[in-house]
């Protein structure tokens, strides 16, 4: 999912940086009691610095990361450690600037007033992107290598879960199942054939561990048409073989 995650991201951080700039303006507005720009160098300096602190901030608790499939309240949960982060490394740093913008405004409603902004529109660009999912406007491309239980709760994960961003086109086996569920495209060998015929974004190697042949085959083929690739071991091939640890 690193197109739609990129995209979203992108879109996050437009959100903050127009929420910290908004914010700003009302704050002095609430102290000043009308708007007061910045004037000097050292003004646009102060606010850059806010800006930069911020991202700082933002980046130290990994706000940005891709929780599209998490609940929206551990969203608001790190953007609370954000804004607690922020105002803490704002009041260290803050003699650096020489600018007395700082002055025309409290801190305090300056970060309530970015909390309150940036969390509903960051909840409304959530909606949004669950809806492009649902109506199937963005989705990336599987297919799936292999048919077997492995396979099949896989699809029906994403298929129950379209926040994923996953769409199945198909599977490959070499021994056709009627299933509903998955098209079928055809045996192993023929891999290349569908890379050439439809665009594919992910592979899902659902093979048995001793195909290690195949999944080979697979992973050069995906190398060579810029596919990225996901092994999915067997539950059988993981509880088959009993592990003795010393101690």
């Amino acid at each position: 999912m690193k197109w739609n995650h990129k995209y979203y991201k992108n879109l996050q951080i437009g959100v903050d940086t127009f929420s910290l700039l908004l914010s700003l303006l009302v704050a002095v507005f609430i102290k000043k009691e009308g708007f007061v720009f910045p004037k000097t160098l050292y003004d646009y300096g102060f606010i850059i610095l806010l800006i930069v602190i911020w991202f700082l901030s933002a980046n130290e608790c990994k706000l940005y990361r891709n929780r599209i499939n998490k609940k929206f309240p551990e969203e608001i949960l790190y953007n609370a450690y954000a804004n607690i982060l922020f105002l803490i490394l704002v009041s260290a740093f803050l003699f650096l600037s020489k600018s007395v913008y700082g002055d025309y405004f409290r801190f305090s409603y300056f970060i309530s007033i970015h909390f309150g902004v940036s969390v509903p529109l960051k909840y409304y660009l959530r909606k949004r992107q669950h809806s492009a999912f649902e109506e199937g406007f963005i989705h990336d491309k599987l297919v799936i290598i292999g048919y077997n239980q492995t396979s099949i709760d896989f699809n029906k994960t994403i298929s129950e879960h379209v926040y994923y961003g996953y769409k199945c086109v198909g599977y490959i086996d070499d021994v056709m199942a009627e299933t509903p569920a998955m098209p079928y495209l055809g045996k192993l060998h023929q891999l290349e054939s569908v890379f050439q015929q439809q665009h594919v974004d992910e592979l899902l190697i659902a093979l048995p561990q001793h195909g290690q042949s195949q999944i080979r085959k697979c992973i050069e083929l995906c190398d060579q048409y810029n596919v990225r690739v996901r092994i999915m071991p067997q539950l059988e091939d993981l509880t088959s073989k009993t592990e003795e640890i010393d101690t």
